[in-house]
């Protein structure tokens, strides 16, 4: 069953987290503001992470646009 980011457990929610972390290359804080501002909708399975391409694609480009914004500021 598909279940918002917002609605998963913290256990799930770090499963969700390494996922992204492992495939972007971005820091935990970025990766959880982008994931709690897109809520995106997940189904985790043991422990796989399963989410639809467009939602990756669009979370990664979110996170791309928060590095830019924060090489931006620095």
């Amino acid at each position: 069953m598909f279940m918002y980011y917002n609605q998963l457990c913290t256990t799930q929610k770090d499963l969700v987290h390494r996922k992204i972390i492992t495939r972007t290359k971005a820091s935990q804080e970025i990766v959880c503001k982008v994931l709690e501002h897109i809520n995106p909708v997940l189904k985790i399975i043991d422990q796989d992470v399963l989410m639809m391409y467009y939602m990756m694609s669009k979370i990664e480009q979110r996170i791309q646009e928060e590095l830019r914004i924060t090489n931006y500021e620095l």
